[in-house]
């Protein structure tokens, strides 16, 4: 509101009301949102100067130096995504094919590899901290030996690459929040995937129904949101 001498005020609180209606998980989301494009705004003005703050570089960064896991993937996965593997065939000579023995032909030995599907929120509404907070659990993923796809979406799928631990991960997104696109993306390649982890902060809804096992793995600073089709858990 503008007084008479063009100053602004903050007098008028007549529509301050408004806000009571809003849930918390809108008033959060409202939050972040605000915060991301202060955020945004800085870091445009910064890569202007060829200079970007540490804590975002990071994110973009392979880990080199990975915190403790949140989560105890390598035991998790066992019962969760052990139903279903991709099988892999390597030389071995430790196992010699008996028919060829006298020719110390080497036998066949049959690997068993989780291939993943992993799936990484990148709307507005997830901050830079939990997103470097996924990256690091995406690494205790593949260290428990995974394979791993990354699908980036936010309203839409922005990118679907292999993880790599020694290649940088650019994230790309930052707008709104749809889940769906993952999860079709999931079905179309359920023949594929063992099953699907979902890194999220949760504030969304999915009306797909997903045609395999799905894990929603929502953020340390996320609300719990168990209406998500599958099971979740949440990072501590």
């Amino acid at each position: 509101m503008f007084g008479d001498n063009g100053v602004c005020t903050m007098d008028d609180h007549d529509q301050w009301d408004d806000g009571k209606e809003l849930t918390e998980a809108h008033k959060k989301l409202a939050r972040k949102q605000v915060e991301h494009l202060v955020q945004q705004a800085a870091e445009q003005a910064l890569k202007a100067q060829g200079r970007l703050p540490g804590n975002i570089h990071e994110i973009y960064k392979r880990i080199t130096k990975p915190e403790e896991a949140k989560f105890n993937w390598k035991a998790y996965l066992r019962q969760f995504a052990g139903g279903s593997v991709r099988s892999e065939i390597k030389s071995s000579r430790k196992k010699i094919n008996r028919r060829l023995e006298k020719e110390q032909v080497p036998g066949k030995k049959f690997l068993r590899r989780k291939h993943i599907l992993v799936g990484i929120d990148t709307s507005g509404s997830v901050s830079d901290g939990e997103l470097k907070e996924f990256m690091n659990e995406i690494h205790h993923i593949y260290k428990a030996g995974a394979e791993i796809t990354i699908a980036q979406c936010d309203t839409d799928i922005k990118s679907v690459e292999k993880y790599q631990p020694t290649k940088d991960i650019e994230i790309k997104g930052r707008g709104g929040t749809e889940f769906d696109p993952i999860i079709e993306l999931f079905n179309k390649g359920i023949s594929t995937y063992t099953c699907l982890i979902y890194l999220t902060d949760g504030e969304a809804s999915c009306t797909v129904k997903p045609r395999g096992r799905v894990l929603w793995t929502l953020s340390s600073r996320s609300s719990m949101n168990e209406s998500l089709p599958g099971s979740v858990i949440k990072l501590n």
